[in-house]
C-alpha cells in the first residue's frame, strides 16, 4: 500500500489539475462573452447620442480641441468663443469694434482673419489643459502671430484671406478682384515684403503648409497652381464650375477643390523623377536614344 502521506499529495494535484482546466476555461469563456459583446452592437441598428447646437446663427469658422467635448468658433463680430463640455466661454475679441469680411482656419488651429477696417491678423487657437485634483480641464486660448500689412487706399477692397503654419514661418495670403498679395513672416515679424500676383477674378487660394505651392481659382472655374518662390505657373487645369474653397490636405501633396454645386474635386501630384545623360556619350534606353547632356522626365 502507498503510504498516506503519497495519497494526500495525489488528491491535492488532482484539484490543483482540475481547478486550473475549470479556470482556464472559465477564463476563454470569458474573453468570447467580452468579445461578443463588443461586436454586437455592429449588427445592430445605427443610434446619434444627444446633440448640443452650439452658435448655429453666427460661426463663420469652427475648430475642435482635442477632445471630442471642446468646440470653438469664430462668429462674424470677431469673438472667438468655445464650448467646452457644454460650458459656453467668450475667449477673446479679434475684431475690436469692427465686422469680419472674412476668415479662414487651417491645419494645426491656425486662424486668419480679415476685418472691415482693413486689418488682416492671423494666430492660432490652442487646447490647453489644466490639472485640477485627479482630472484634467482642457480649455481654449488665441495666440496672435502675425498681422498684414494695411492695404493701401487706391487698393480694391480685399474679399479673402488665408494662412498656413510650419512651426514659426507662416505663410498668407490676402487677394481681391485684381490678384493676389503673399506674405511670409518668421516668428512673427514679415520676411522681406509682399509680392502680389496679378490673376483678375480670383475666388479661392490655398497654399501648402509645405511652403511649395499656391493654388489659385477663379471665378470661371479654372485652377492655377504656382511655385512659391519664383510664381511661375506649374499647373494650369479647368475645374468646370465655381469654386467655393480650395485647400491643401496635410502634407500638401493633395489638393481638393469644393464647388458652389456641392461637387468634390481631389487632386494629386505624381511623383516624376528628372535624368540628364552626364556621361559624355549618347545612351540606349527603352528603346529611345539620350543624346549627351539631355534631360528626360
Amino acid at each position: 500500500m502507498r503510504p498516506a502521506s503519497e495519497l494526500r499529495k495525489d488528491r491535492v494535484a488532482a484539484v490543483v489539475i482540475r481547478t486550473g482546466g475549470v479556470s482556464v476555461i472559465l477564463i476563454v469563456l470569458a474573453m468570447i462573452l467580452v468579445i461578443a459583446g463588443q461586436a454586437l452592437p455592429l449588427f445592430g441598428p445605427t443610434a446619434v447620442g444627444e446633440l448640443h447646437r452650439v452658435a448655429a446663427d453666427r460661426a463663420w469658422v469652427v475648430g475642435s480641441g482635442t477632445r471630442p467635448s471642446t468646440v470653438w468658433w469664430l462668429d462674424r463680430d470677431g469673438i472667438l468663443e468655445a464650448a467646452v463640455d457644454g460650458s459656453e466661454q467668450r475667449v477673446a475679441d479679434l475684431a475690436d469694434r469692427a465686422r469680419v469680411l472674412d476668415a479662414d482656419a487651417e491645419i494645426g488651429g491656425v486662424v486668419s482673419v480679415l476685418l472691415d477696417d482693413g486689418r488682416a491678423l492671423v494666430g492660432r487657437v490652442l487646447a490647453l489643459y489644466q490639472n485640477r485634483g485627479p482630472s484634467s480641464v482642457e480649455s481654449i486660448e488665441w495666440r496672435q502671430s502675425a498681422v498684414l500689412p494695411e492695404v493701401a487706399e487706391d487698393a480694391d477692397q480685399p474679399r479673402g484671406i488665408t494662412a498656413v503654419a510650419d512651426d514659426d514661418r507662416i505663410l498668407a495670403a490676402r487677394w481681391d478682384r485684381a490678384g493676389i498679395e503673399l506674405h511670409e513672416f518668421s516668428g512673427g515679424r514679415p520676411v522681406g515684403t509682399g509680392r502680389r500676383i496679378v490673376l483678375p477674378d480670383s475666388v479661392a487660394v490655398a497654399l501648402s503648409a509645405r511652403g511649395d505651392h499656391v493654388a489659385v481659382a477663379s471665378g470661371s472655374g479654372e485652377l492655377t497652381i504656382l511655385d512659391w518662390v519664383d510664381l511661375e505657373p506649374v499647373e494650369v487645369a479647368e475645374l468646370g464650375g465655381r469654386v467655393a474653397s480650395l485647400r491643401f490636405l496635410e502634407g500638401g501633396r493633395s489638393l481638393v477643390a469644393a464647388g458652389r454645386d456641392r461637387s468634390l474635386t481631389v487632386m494629386m501630384a505624381t511623383p516624376v523623377a528628372a535624368v540628364v545623360n552626364l556621361s559624355g556619350r549618347t545612351l540606349a534606353a527603352s528603346g529611345s536614344e539620350i543624346a549627351d547632356g539631355a534631360r528626360v522626365v
